[in-house]
């Protein structure tokens, strides 16, 4: 069995030393170059004819309009991560500092990031359009309703990796209050805080195109306030006209009488105004 064993060693051995070896791949920098240059013309291709494709149906008035508009929702999803990074950093940095309560928090967490938040907008659609809000502020907070927990759970793991020597050197060397959240736990979140906020904002920035045009019914929460707008404005212009026709000046005769005319004039038209008189009905 051993010489079997020892046959098939030099059998394998033999095979190995025969095997030319394996050339080296030496690099092509042209090739490399042109494949790089076709690519970017490739795309430049495809983006003109993109562009061209566009103003074909949309004029750049409306491109611009539609940039304008993408604006003002990156800056909706900007001041909602801020606020939602200002509730939840010092909540997840309580948390993760507590073992024993970042073990049972964090499951929780988890499953309200993964419930879908859209279950909820019906919900406020009626509320909004039975109390009669404003659509562009009471909107926002269903955009960043199923995305703020990704801020949370990751500000929560990295405030428990945070080493602990590190803390207990911070409480050595006394370190509290705003100087410990400037030199020791912001710079600890940070990453994890990073990856968080950009979640939140990928997924915010997904329910804005639902938050943003709600509708209940054949109610659409933007035209609602448009057309409550418009009754607004429409009283508040009979309003105007209305003072202005009281403010209007007297006629150029009625302001040239003298007082003592007045009267007798006001008697007269009340005397040659018609009279309805009631007759009594035969008997």
């Amino acid at each position: 069995m051993l010489a079997v064993n020892r046959a098939i060693d030099g059998a394998i051995a033999a095979l190995a030393w025969r095997r030319a070896p394996a050339v080296e791949r030496r690099p092509r920098p042209a090739l490399d170059r042109a494949f790089d240059i076709a690519l970017l013309a490739l795309a430049a291709a495809a983006s003109v004819w993109l562009v061209a494709f566009i103003r074909e149906s949309v004029d750049l008035a409306e491109i611009g309009w539609v940039f304008l508009l993408g604006l003002a929702t990156a800056a909706r999803v900007l001041v909602l991560i801020g606020i939602a990074s200002v509730v939840w950093v010092p909540i997840g940095v309580w948390i993760g500092l507590r073992p024993r309560v970042a073990d049972l928090a964090q499951p929780v967490v988890q499953f309200l990031a993964a419930f879908p938040a859209n279950l909820f907008f019906p919900a406020a659609v009626v509320l909004i359009l039975r109390f009669r809000l404003d659509p562009e502020i009471w909107l926002s907070p269903l955009m960043i309703l199923g995305t703020q927990w990704y801020i949370l759970f990751n500000v929560i793991a990295g405030t428990t990796a945070l080493p602990v020597e590190l803390r207990l050197a911070a409480q050595n060397f006394a370190v509290r209050r705003l100087l410990w959240w400037r030199r020791v736990i912001l710079p600890a979140i940070f990453p994890a805080y990073v990856t968080g906020a950009v979640t939140a904002a990928g997924g915010s920035w997904n329910a804005s195109i639902v938050a943003e045009i709600v509708q209940w019914g054949d109610t659409d929460a933007d035209r609602d306030r448009d057309r409550r707008l418009y009754r607004a404005h429409h009283r508040r212009g009979r309003r105007r006209a209305h003072r202005a026709r009281d403010r209007r000046p007297l006629p150029l005769c009625a302001r040239l009488q003298p007082a003592a005319v007045a009267p007798a004039l006001q008697s007269r038209r009340r005397a040659s105004a018609p009279r309805l008189t009631l007759k009594s009905p035969p008997s």
